[in-house]
Formats: structure tokens, sequence, C-alpha cells
């Protein structure tokens, strides 16, 4: 029996001509006994660094169990040899959102925003682990490995997957896994899910249609690319839209879109996907997330005529946003005073939208405000806010009893039927 030949490519093994078909579990003989014959061939295997497609069939061939119950030990044993091993159910099931790993046997799924521990899935070792997340990430021509401890990628799916090993992970092998959405999120499944309320919906879809700038802010989790998509849905259907993301995850519905990602190009940066982006003739730009110098250029853009520009920043609320992106314009123009940055803020952005989630898991667009200069600084008005307290989670919307300027700006640019939710100032709970 061949022995210690690790590099499954050296044979020629193609694993998208192996499809697992998990339904075959339903006609199996005796699952438990397969189950467990699995699991000692897997760690035989591991154990002795044997990962040929020859020595797998050895190993399989010489079980005790009926022929049929073999051809889905094949099928197990191949899952995790060339698969995605235990992850496989967690990537089957549409429920799942997120899938956290703290080490080879810790491991968290996100279903609705919520944070579920999943006791069932184990891997052997950090070893069994490490080949697991090179299996998942071959696709992106990437390895994790001493050498390159860190990963951030595009699985075949569609998912993200980013990932450390020792020297920079303590623990060992931590993966996080967000998988792509599989429907698309509306405004209305928005509205159900308790997110925002009819009226700032209407509000948004207008800022959107009159082409505001509008900056989603929230942390990691709050559900900032799922606004954005949202968001991007009001774009009339004739506007040429150009997505620029780290990893590729919008998905718009429009039939001029151009999608920029630099995932799995360490040399291209953001400010690069935005200065040829701008170059490709778009009437849009959706911004994944800002991350720094980019940020004066966008100002830029916004000054030479483009205009309903969509983008996120990672911030815990609106006010630290701001502070973020004063900082990241600071970078670029080092000449430059505060007060002369926050008048460029000041003119190109419109709208800054916070979202957050919740004690209890829920995700809520927290503010949407407007921004505005009081005493020669700048400042955020909020134009809708959710209040909430430790006695009441759920809490409500408030619109505040003013008229925003940016309504104003609205009705210059022909959207005139929005006037009715600010119509009754001073009945201001939503």
């Amino acid at each position: 029996m061949k022995k210690k030949i690790s590099l499954l490519e050296e044979f020629g093994y193609n694993t998208d001509k192996k499809n697992i078909n998990p339904s075959n579990y339903e006609i199996v003989n005796d699952k438990d006994k397969v189950l467990k014959i699995k699991d000692n061939i897997v760690k035989e295997l591991y154990k002795n660094s044997i990962f040929d497609e020859y020595s797998v069939n050895e190993f399989i061939k010489d079980t005790d169990i009926s022929e049929l119950d073999k051809e889905y030990l094949k099928e197990l044993v191949y899952n995790d040899i060339y698969g995605s091993g235990p992850l496989l159910s967690l990537f089957n099931d549409k429920n799942i959102n997120d899938i956290m790993i703290n080490g080879c046997n810790d491991v968290y799924i996100g279903i609705d925003g919520q944070t579920i521990k999943e006791e069932n899935i184990k891997f052997i070792d950090d070893d069994h682990l490490i080949r697991i997340i090179n299996n998942l990430i071959k696709y992106s021509n990437k390895e994790l490995n001493s050498a390159t401890p860190m990963i951030n990628c595009r699985l075949k799916d569609g998912s993200k997957l980013s990932a450390v090993i020792k020297p920079i992970s303590v623990k060992g092998p931590v993966v996080v896994i967000k998988k792509p959405m599989n429907d698309l999120v509306t405004i209305d499944n928005l509205i159900g899910s308790g997110e925002l309320t009819p009226y700032m919906a209407r509000f948004l879809e207008a800022c959107v249609i009159g082409k505001l700038n509008i900056i989603v802010t929230g942390t990691s989790g709050s559900g900032k690319t799922t606004l954005l998509n949202v968001l991007s849905s009001f774009i009339p259907d004739y506007e040429r839209i150009i997505t620029i993301e780290d990893v590729s995850e919008l998905k718009l519905s429009q039939s001029n879109v151009i999608s920029l990602e630099k995932v799995n190009y360490d040399n291209i940066n953001n400010l690069d996907l935005i200065n040829i982006g701008y170059n490709m003739n778009p009437d849009r730009l959706i911004i994944g997330e800002i991350e720094g110098k980019e940020s004066s250029t966008i100002l830029d853009i916004i000054s030479s005529g483009i205009n309903g520009i969509l983008m996120s920043i990672n911030s815990q609320d609106s006010v630290k946003c701001l502070y973020n992106l004063r900082k990241y314009i600071s970078l670029e123009r080092t000449d430059y005073s505060l007060d002369k940055i926050d008048r460029d803020i000041l003119n190109s952005i419109d709208i800054v939208i916070s979202l957050d989630k919740l004690s209890n898991g829920r995700r809520k667009i927290t503010s949407i405000s407007e921004l505005t200069i009081n005493k020669d600084k700048l400042m955020l008005k909020d134009i809708f806010v959710f209040k909430n307290s430790e006695k009441d989670l759920n809490g409500s919307f408030i619109r505040y009893d003013f008229y925003p300027d940016v309504v104003k700006k609205l009705k210059s640019r022909g959207i005139t039927d929005i006037d009715y939710i600010f119509s009754n100032i001073g009945d201001n709970n939503e």
C-alpha cells in the first residue's frame, strides 16, 4: 500500500467530479456502523498522512460492509479528505448565514443574527481543519500554511472565508465563513423584521432615487451589506452601476452592473478599484467598505458630478463614522484644516444610516441622519432614531420634529411625493 503521499494534485484528482450526495444516507443499511468506520479510516489516514486516492480506496475496500454501504462510505471519506469535511452539512443548510470555527473542537453558526454553538461538528485535530480549509480555498489558488498564516478569499460558491493559524492565532486555526445571500432581501423583508418602519423605507427609497450620497455604518454583523443591497434595489434599471468590494457579496438585480473585487490580489487596493471604476462611465458607484485614503478620492468623484454613491464604513455609530471619515480624509489631504475637511464632507455626504445588532440578536437601523454645520462644527442631525431600554428591548422608532434639508434637495431633483412623511410635525412617534 502506498504511504505518506500528501499532495492530492500529484495524482490528478479532481474533486469537481466527486459529487457528495448526502441523500444516499437514507438507503444505507447500518448508518451508525458506516459513520464509525468512516471516523476510524479518516483518523488513520490523517495519522499516517495518507491522502492518495489509491490508498483511500484500499482502506474502504477492506471494510466488512455491503457494497452499497461502501459507496456511501467512499463519499464520506472522500469528503473528509478532499472536500469540505464536517462542514458539508453547514454549507448545505440554507438557514445558516455564518460559520465560525475557534479551533478544531469549537464551532459556532450564525442564524438570523443569533450565534449558536454547534455541538455536533468536530475535527480530528488542527491538521485536519487546516486541510479542510485548503480544500475550500484551492479555487482561489491560495494555501494556508506557516509561510502564509493568514487568508482572506472568496470560495467557489461565493462565500467569504477569513482564516488564521499559528503563530498569528494563539489558539490554532480560526476560521470565519460568511455564506452568500441565496435570496435577495427586500425592503419589505426589513420592514417585516422590524429593522425600520414604512416611513423610513419610503424616505430611503426617495434618497436613493434622488441620488443623495449615503453612508451606511455599523459594526461587523450589523447588516451593512444587506442594507446596501436593499438600497441598491431602488436604483433605476437604466443606470450603469459599478460595485467595488473586498469580496463580491452584493447581488444587484439591474441589468447594467459591473462588479469589481480586490480579493486574492494583494497588490490591488480599494483606491485602485475606485479609480478604475470611475473611468468605466458609472452612473452610480457602490463601495462595499471605505477603509482609508480612498475617502478623499470619493469626495473628488462626487465633486466631479457623480452622485448617488452608496458606501459603508465600519464603526460603532454615526458619530464614530464621521470621526473615521475625517481621519481617512486627513491621511490624503495633509495640508487641510479640520474645518476645511468638514466643509468638504458636508458638501459631499447627504445621509448617514447607522445600524446595530441588539443584545437579542435583532438588527435595527438605529438612526438616519443628515449633516449640518453648527458654530463651524460638522454635526449629525438625526431624522429618525430607534430608542429602547433594558425594560423594552423591542423599543420604538422616533421621527424628530423638523423638516430636513435633504428633503429640500430631493424636491429640487424632482422628488416631491414624500412631504406626507413630515407633514404632521408634532406627532413624532413612529
